[in-house]
């Protein structure tokens, strides 16, 4: 699917010795090989149109015409069941009074035997047995991650089930089927983290190693290979993982080193090795340690240091790197003027940190109020997110963000038009405003669709649904949270 070529951005002016102002004059289109349309604004709140049946017409008219039903004739098979259905009622009928009988009479000495084994056995005669809730047949759900169209949910036994869009098995049960609910991940346990990129998915193990799934065009599962699976496959030489971040065609593991290690589509340097050799294994990120938190988007990647400040690398064409100039980093840079952040996100064109005072500041593509700044300007170095304090958690879109407060509630701004900030419209929002959801405890954004795991343990999700990536069983877009079933 090509997503440009994309509108010029308008940058602010950056003081800095190289230029005055950072111009970008063309800005890089995303190319993704295969994928399919995405449904345009104008479909949204509709519904594709139902299959016909073979056997009517395109207009719906059926053919050939019904015929008139023939008139009811007695038979011996319905005299048969008039009788078994008075039978059953005499048996049932008869069981009733005999427990009735139970009930008034401590005692069954009363009656014969034959009539004492045709009843069930009394409560107190049962040995105690636990109890088996509804949400205790589907193990609760852990953490959920959204992506470009397709969304996966970690349950606390371990295991995973992903739903929507599933063109080159992302979704891990072993077919290419778009799946508007949930499936299991095929082969997959001991799970402590799923991730989900633009075509892809991970999962890292409680033994620190990683299965990846999905896409591999650029060798984004890490197998050695650039060949699809629709399965999970370990990626190669790498264990002690305790974090991982999925960007398009490119993955990035944390260690418990603290350094990274990182493979897949490099063209724009996104590995931060310092070449734009793509590689199909893992390879470390040199000269950069401390490694706290490690995220991706599209085409860019940046880790937060113990030290509170933030790196970035790979594709910069509308200043998510954060230094201040719009072109491509081979290397890690430093994000100006940041310092006290506790947490990232980024979205394929922008990136946001949330600072340890519970602030939010982003930078990057801002045509549609993603950056939450009131504006539509892009910025090339960090902004604060206006009317935004008590940040606990951040998701971002492609063209839209949502932070979690202290309180549990949901704030979302930029881009509306599948109804992807949960308020009710499909008006883009340059600043945040109230999403109506409540008792948040994790949220995750994917291009145009908002998840969020609330106290009660169930996920909601909302906003564009045309593969199935809400997880309702339909392909209706959606500008209210819906409970996604069978979690």
């Amino acid at each position: 699917m090509l997503l440009g070529p994309q509108p010029t951005a308008a940058f602010s002016t950056v003081d800095n010795p190289r230029r005055s102002a950072v111009p970008p004059t063309v800005a890089m289109p995303l190319v993704v090989t295969g994928a399919p349309p995405w449904p345009s604004p104008s479909m949204q709140g509709s519904a594709p149109p139902p299959p016909y049946h073979p056997m009517y017409s395109s207009q719906g008219t059926p053919y050939p015409p019904p015929m008139a039903p023939e008139p009811p004739r007695p038979s011996l098979l319905g005299a048969a069941v008039v009788g078994l259905l008075l039978g059953g009622t005499i048996l049932v009928g008869g069981w009733f009074a005999l427990s009735h009988y139970r009930d008034e009479h401590p005692s069954d000495a009363g009656l014969p035997a034959d009539a004492r084994a045709f009843l069930p056995p009394r409560a107190a005669d049962v040995p105690a047995v636990r109890r088996v809730a509804a949400m205790e047949l589907s193990p609760p759900v852990s953490t959920v991650s959204a992506g470009f169209a397709h969304t996966c949910a970690r349950a606390s036994n371990g295991t995973v089930r992903c739903w929507g869009w599933n063109q080159f098995g992302q979704l891990g049960d072993g077919t290419l089927t778009h799946r508007p609910t949930p499936v299991t991940v095929v082969g997959l346990d001991r799970v402590v983290e799923v991730v989900v990129g633009h075509a892809h998915s991970c999962a890292r193990r409680d033994d620190g190693t990683v299965r990846c799934w999905g896409l591999n065009s650029s060798g984004q599962l890490g197998n050695n290979t650039r060949r699809n699976s629709g399965v999970p496959v370990a990626v190669s030489g790498i264990t002690g993982v305790v974090q991982l971040a999925l960007g398009e065609g490119h993955t990035c593991a944390r260690l418990g080193d603290h350094t990274l290690r990182c493979w897949g589509d490099n063209t724009h340097g996104q590995l931060g090795d310092g070449t734009a050799t793509s590689r199909p294994f893992a390879g470390a990120v040199p000269a950069l340690a401390g490694v706290e938190e490690v995220e991706a988007g599209n085409l860019h990647t940046c880790a937060r240091l113990a030290d509170t400040t933030v790196r970035c690398w790979g594709a910069s064409n509308f200043g998510q790197v954060g230094d201040g100039y719009a072109e491509t980093h081979y290397r890690p840079a430093v994000v100006a003027g940041l310092r006290g952040a506790a947490a990232l996100a980024l979205g394929p064109y922008r990136s946001c940190a949330r600072l340890d005072d519970g602030s939010v500041r982003c930078w990057g593509r801002n045509d549609t109020g993603q950056l939450g700044d009131g504006t539509r300007m892009s910025r090339t170095t960090p902004v604060a997110v206006i009317g935004l304090a008590g940040a606990l958690d951040l998701g971002l879109g492609a063209f839209h963000g949502c932070a979690r407060l202290v309180d549990h509630t949901l704030r979302c701004w930029g881009s509306n038009a599948f109804g992807q900030l949960a308020d009710g419209t499909a008006i883009d929002r340059p600043a945040p405003i109230p999403a109506s959801v409540t008792g948040a405890v994790s949220v995750s954004a994917g291009e145009v669709h908002t998840c969020a795991r609330t106290e009660d343990r169930a996920v909601r999700c909302w906003g564009g649904n045309g593969f199935g990536q809400i997880g309702d069983g339909a392909t209706v877009n959606h500008g209210v949270p819906f409970v996604v079933p069978g979690l």
